[in-house]
């Protein structure tokens, strides 16, 4: 859990721009290897916490790894499809 919790917090400092998202998408492979592992789980998690949001930081950053393809990481977020997840006041 605490492998989930480091990653969660680093994505929430990229999601937020506070990490060069160069530097982490060049540096970081170890969260995609660990996000493909919970990401089957994520659902079952959120329902079982009954945290909506849980590992939502991370699913977004997984989600924009559009820089690899050129795109700014704000550009990315405002297309990607999957960052459909829930709003804050609903859990």
């Amino acid at each position: 859990m605490m492998v989930l919790g480091y990653w969660e917090q680093a994505c929430a400092l990229l999601n937020h721009g506070l990490l060069h998202e160069q530097l982490f998408f060049e540096t970081a492979g170890e969260f995609f290897g660990v996000w493909e592992r919970v990401k089957p789980i994520v659902p079952k998690g959120r329902e079982m916490f009954k945290q909506k949001l849980f590992l939502a930081k991370g699913q977004e950053s997984y989600c924009v790894k559009d820089w690899y393809r050129g795109k700014s990481l704000y550009t990315a977020r405002a297309k990607e499809p999957c960052l459909v997840l829930v709003s804050v006041g609903e859990g």
